[in-house]
């Protein structure tokens, strides 16, 4: 269905008395995070790193995780080797969701599925982390399921 407009609006619009609509006002520039290197710990006290070059974030992250089976243990990853740098935009926020094959120490290998998002900026930045790692029977053993559970961190600019 067509809207009517009342002429005489139109005609106000026409003679200035009125100012017709705008489009657009100019665009914001995205905010771009400077180039830098972050460092900082997790809620669970352990060590976190980020480097920013352009488009794309290097990590290291430490963690403790705890499996189905009752264990508990340590353990760190870190961008390189064949896993990814985390996307950078240019509004600060970082994010990498993946998964790769891990092998298990005496043997059998699994499959560990991380994320990391989070958002950097000039004097610092704050984000989440999780690790689930699974693996199945090998041997006589059962499946092995661990998970880091959500993990916040915060760094500083360095």
């Amino acid at each position: 269905m067509a809207r009517l407009v009342p002429i005489a609006l139109l005609s106000l619009a026409a003679s200035g008395i009125v100012p017709a609509a705008e489009g657009p006002g100019p665009r914001a520039r995205p905010r771009t995070v400077p180039l830098g290197h972050y460092e900082g710990s997790t809620d669970q006290r352990r060590r976190v790193a980020l480097s920013s070059s352009g488009k794309s974030v290097t990590w290291w992250i430490a963690y403790r995780y705890s499996c189905g089976s009752g264990g508990i243990g340590r353990g760190r990853f870190s961008s390189g080797d064949g896993t990814p740098n985390a996307v950078l935009r240019p509004d600060g926020v970082l994010a990498l969701v993946d998964n790769e094959p891990t092998p298990f120490v005496g043997g059998g290998k699994g499959t560990a599925t991380f994320e990391l998002r989070g958002r950097l900026g000039a004097s610092g930045g704050a984000g989440t982390w999780r690790v689930r790692v699974s693996a199945p029977k090998h041997g006589g053993r059962p499946a092995l399921r661990c998970d880091s559970g959500l993990i916040r961190w915060t760094a500083r600019r360095r």
